[in-house]
């Protein structure tokens, strides 16, 4: 079993009894879309999906990813966790880092090192530690001197990593976006850059709202709906 029952019972907090029961096995869903049902015909998700399955227990499936894209801020612990249990990166070829989210506007024209380069110690501290990481675990790195270096949805379309028919991961929640390029893509949380790190997989409870309809999310946006439930929803009028 790939999920604990604190996971599980949050997924049903989350969705309520209607919005969170186990399925069937992904492999014999049958698309419940008018034009889906009509036609016989599977979406470009479907396919993607279908096509990059590992195992489905019937509650969460292990999706394979062939790109991971990381960077300085969601990756930290992930490397970390990797150090304390022993673990390399499973895929090397399939994974590439960038630094962009505490990268100055300032001019690079002068710059030695980024150490002496970033004044703010945070953001400072993240980027080092990065390059750490990347020294240690031998990954593909676009760095602060490096011409290809960009935002991090930007570089994986524009350098040929991110491409139609691959699922690409990334933590971050902007990572939907490489979607225009055909590609199956979902931002994942810390843990889950961790798990892909080591496994090349991506885990996805697979839910059904109370219409029917079928979605493979994970855990992260599973939090992020709790967040609303509880903070965020619009409340009724109480004078």
């Amino acid at each position: 079993m790939r999920y604990s029952i604190s996971t599980a019972l949050l997924s049903v907090l989350l969705g309520g009894v209607s919005g969170f029961l186990p399925v069937a096995r992904r492999n014999a869903f049958q698309p419940t879309s008018s034009l889906s049902a009509a036609t016989g015909k599977r979406t470009l998700c479907d396919k993607i999906w279908d096509d990059h399955l590992v195992d489905d227990d019937g509650v969460s499936s292990l999706i394979y990813v062939d790109r991971h894209l990381v960077h300085e801020v969601t990756s930290p612990q992930a490397f970390e966790g990797l150090r304390l249990a022993s673990r390399s990166v499973r895929r090397p070829d399939c994974t590439l880092v960038t630094v962009d989210h505490n990268v100055p506007t300032s001019d690079r024209s002068q710059l030695v090192d980024v150490e002496t380069f970033i004044e703010e110690t945070a953001s400072r501290t993240q980027v080092m530690k990065l390059e750490q990481n990347i020294n240690d675990f031998g990954l593909k790195y676009f760095s602060f001197t490096d011409e290809r270096q960009g935002i991090v949805h930007i570089i994986g379309p524009e350098q040929g990593f991110t491409l139609p028919g691959c699922v690409t991961v990334c933590g971050d929640s902007h990572t939907a976006t490489h979607g225009a390029f055909g590609s199956l893509a979902f931002g994942i949380g810390t843990s889950e850059v961790e798990h892909v790190l080591a496994t090349q997989v991506s885990i996805h409870w697979l839910v059904i709202d109370t219409s029917g309809r079928f979605f493979g999310i994970t855990l992260t946006f599973r939090f992020f709906a709790l967040l609303y439930r509880l903070f965020l929803r619009p409340r009724p009028r109480t004078c």
